[in-house]
């Protein structure tokens, strides 16, 4: 690919209160080596109150108001208003790493037209940040069911290999390219991801909400089953208290539950597989082998966070789903036009 015939590449940005994480993310995408008239910055504002508007506009982004206070509802916002032949989404705490890191990445894309996206498959490690988010960074994982389902779409900086490798067809210097089913589906589709903007305009179910996991699950149904892993990390600055990670995991539950009727990916789960999950975690021996395992590796006290969030994490769960029936969490709120 040369840059005479490079794509308009969308990034859709969904935000909220987000002036302390919008900077870094808009300043990594400016710094990029892609042409930037072949940039189109979309950010979807959900209703903030402090300075992510003035941040946005500073940087020439295409701002829009979603107002529903949900993240997926913002991105569909964002897809609608999208022109790109491309679109890249990323939460506004993420921040590409390396100038090359968007071009580098098209490439992939441009070079290998049967592929559907395009997942950054490592958070970057940086010793500097909280306690907590090293523990998502070490583990790939904001939730540890996920880790334990093996289901993440996320690698560790000590592992150097996907974790079905059976899945992987084909490796380069950059990236890993997985032929994906339904079964055996990672999370994938946001914190850097690529994909083609016609693919999912025709083949997802992107209104009103863009599941980012259900639109994978869509597109490999569909055929369109062929992802490249992309080894070029991003930052993802998550989470920086133990109150904020028990918090976002909180919402994350509550907004699943709250649209679950519209939901499709379900992890390839079964029933005895999510006990059998909840039982290892709440053992604490597995965990606690996990995490000696981890630190081995990689030493890192945060490792320790592991047979701690594997025994409270179900309970906090537990005490939700019991909310939830007693009706003690909002239902689904109308979608204003």
């Amino acid at each position: 690919m040369t840059m005479l015939n490079a794509p308009l590449v969308s990034v859709i940005i969904p935000t909220f209160n987000a002036e302390s994480h919008l900077d870094s993310c808009l300043q990594a995408l400016a710094a990029q080596d892609y042409p930037s008239a072949l940039l189109e910055l979309i950010v979807v504002d959900d209703g903030s109150t402090d300075q992510t508007l003035t941040i946005a506009k500073r940087f020439g982004a295409k701002v829009l108001k979603s107002g529903h206070r949900h993240i997926e509802r913002s991105k569909s916002i964002g897809l609608a208003a999208a022109t790109g032949e491309l679109i890249l989404l990323i939460d506004s705490d993420i921040t590409l790493i390396g100038e090359d890191w968007l071009s580098r990445a098209v490439r992939i894309m441009q070079t290998n037209p049967d592929i559907a996206g395009l997942q950054t498959v490592y958070w970057a490690y940086r010793k500097s940040d909280s306690l907590y988010n090293r523990y998502c960074e070490l583990t790939g994982v904001n939730d540890p069911f996920i880790y334990q389902l093996g289901r993440r779409g996320i690698l560790g900086p000590h592992e150097k290999s996907w974790l079905q490798p059976e899945l992987i067809v084909q490796t380069e210097p950059d990236y890993w390219l997985a032929k994906f089913n339904p079964a055996k589906l990672p999370t994938l589709g946001s914190q850097g991801y690529l994909t083609r903007r016609q693919l999912l305009l025709d083949n997802t179910s992107w209104q009103p909400y863009f599941f980012h996991l259900d639109q994978a699950e869509e597109l490999v149904e569909a055929g369109h089953d062929k992802f490249a892993l992309y080894r070029r990390p991003v930052h993802h600055d998550y989470v920086n208290s133990l109150v904020g990670f028990y918090r976002k995991l909180a919402r994350n539950l509550i907004l699943f539950l709250r649209y679950q009727k519209l939901r499709r990916y379900t992890y390839g789960l079964n029933r005895f597989e999510f006990w059998w999950t909840t039982l290892l975690m709440v053992s604490l021996v597995y965990p606690i082998g996990q995490a000696w395992q981890g630190y081995r590796r990689q030493p890192d006290l945060a490792w320790w966070l592991h047979p701690w969030f594997c025994l409270t994490v179900p309970i906090l769960y537990t005490f939700i789903v019991i909310g939830w029936r007693l009706g003690l969490w909002p239902k689904s709120p109308k979608l204003s036009p």
